[in-house]
């Protein structure tokens, strides 16, 4: 079983097959599915039109992109690398000419992601939409609907995840995914996991004090497809977020020292 079955995506499904505009697949192919109507035969159809090797795919970016079900982020980069200029300016502060400049240094034949089972590992990387309400002042808004998010998924726990051995407190139940953040992550470690759109966009009322977060009425639940140019944007600013890569590794390496040199047994005191 590869790692696709194990996700449970069937690329045959409804939703992952929906004909919407523009489908990007293996080796970075943007495909673009223009309506073509026959006036004399009063017929139409889509019809596939490859935007990969041109520019036209600026002027289509905007519209709603499906996934294959075994694209990886090493696809995404195949295609970053035709326009990397281009993409740099078009995606802004996500470094991309960096990042694709980093990327072709790398021996991808040797990248090869141990898919089977890991509690602590990432099973999966998504997109998906992180709506939320909050108020200041008296003022309700809502974020999170200018720019998408890109985390890794981690695989479905066989048994509860407790924060130390003696099990007194648990951080995860069983038959539910860890949200790992990607920030700090080495490039070559992500590139051979597949990429998921969730479109799910879920507001819940606003918490406070006083509120039981796992009570909180739900106010909209309804699916919001992403654009190509909000994937793109969502994977590359999350990669991105403490600069190039060795910026971002030197910014975990100093994290991590910080924490280690804390006396946890202190904290509490």
């Amino acid at each position: 079983m590869d790692i696709f079955e194990q996700l449970g995506i069937d690329p045959n499904k409804e939703e992952v097959a929906s004909l919407l505009p523009l489908r990007f697949s293996k080796g970075g192919k943007l495909t673009h599915n223009e309506w073509v109507y026959d006036k004399e035969a009063e017929v139409g159809s889509y019809v596939p039109r490859d935007l990969t090797d041109n520019l036209l795919w600026l002027h289509a970016r905007g519209l709603p992109v499906s996934f294959e079900a075994d694209v990886t982020l090493d696809d995404v980069f195949m295609f970053l690398e035709k326009e990397p200029e281009i993409c740099d300016m078009i995606f802004e502060n996500c470094y991309i000419k960096d990042y694709v400049a980093h990327w072709k240094k790398l021996d991808r034949s040797k990248i090869v992601t141990d898919h089977s089972y890991d509690p602590d590992g990432i099973e999966y990387l998504q997109v998906y939409w992180a709506p939320d309400l909050f108020t200041y002042a008296g003022k309700t808004e809502i974020s999170g609907l200018s720019r998408a998010c890109f985390d890794g998924q981690g695989f479905l726990l066989k048994e509860d995840k407790f924060e130390d051995e003696e099990k007194t407190y648990k951080l995860y139940s069983e038959d539910t995914r860890i949200n790992w953040g990607v920030d700090f992550s080495p490039l070559e470690t992500l590139l051979d996991l597949p990429i998921v759109l969730n479109t799910q966009f879920k507001i819940i009322e606003e918490w406070n004090r006083g509120k039981d977060p796992h009570k909180l009425t739900t106010i909209i639940d309804c699916n919001r497809n992403f654009s190509f140019h909000e994937v793109v944007e969502a994977i590359m600013w999350e990669l991105s977020f403490y600069g190039i890569e060795e910026d971002k590794l030197a910014k975990g390496v100093e994290i991590n020292a910080i924490r280690d040199s804390i006396d946890w047994d202190s904290v509490g005191e």
